[in-house]
């Protein structure tokens, strides 16, 4: 880095491009425009938000004589930089992870449902067995106990359909439709009497 100030006899004299002289100017004898560029470096060093000292001790982490402290500085926070991003990076994954719920004894079956779902064979269900469903029937509102859910597999391939069906009442032929949830049939009463109402 070319300098602009350097301390003659004790006196800070500017010797940057608007200098004519060896011996450099003092504040009194500077231009408007020698003024505005020691303005500008000022600017860009305040805007490090280093002081000088500290400044200072980073130089002094490299004592040997032919060192290029400008050099080094500059592979020395290169280095820096790269360090803080891949902490960033496993910060924000820490954080993902966190706000996930998860527990490191729930990662081996995360990963089991994660690869389950890429192959198709998850999936998610409005309701659990147990659940108590209405629909409106003649007048009225009747109540089921899903019992059992079921995946539809193709009777010629015996490959599973991607539909989920629901088994009422423990019978295998009184089942429902999963599409049919929030039309016809509900998860809460209020629902049910709702749209019995609307009929």
């Amino acid at each position: 880095m070319e300098r602009l100030i350097e301390i003659v006899n004790g006196i800070p004299t500017y010797n940057g491009k608007e200098c004519h002289y060896d011996i450099g100017l003092t504040a009194g004898e500077m231009t408007s425009s020698a003024a505005r560029e020691v303005m500008t470096r000022l600017a860009a060093y305040e805007d490090t938000g280093l002081e000088p000292e500290e400044i200072q001790e980073a130089v002094d982490l490299f004592p040997w004589e032919d060192a290029d402290i400008p050099v080094e500085l500059k592979k020395w926070v290169e280095r820096g930089t790269w360090h803080v991003r891949r902490c960033n990076e496993y910060s924000k994954k820490l954080q993902a992870y966190r706000a996930s719920g998860l527990t490191p004894d729930k990662l081996p079956r995360a990963a089991e449902l994660v690869k389950a779902d890429e192959e198709g064979l998850c999936a998610v269900l409005p309701c659990e067995v147990g659940t108590t469903v209405y629909y409106p029937f003649c007048g009225r509102i009747l109540e089921k106990t899903v019992t059992a859910y079921r995946r539809m597999f193709d009777a010629r391939t015996g490959v599973p359909d991607i539909e989920w069906w629901y088994e009422l009442n423990g019978d295998q032929g009184e089942t429902m439709d999963e599409d049919l949830i929030g039309k016809t049939i509900f998860l809460t009463r209020a629902e049910a009497e709702a749209a019995l109402a609307d009929k």
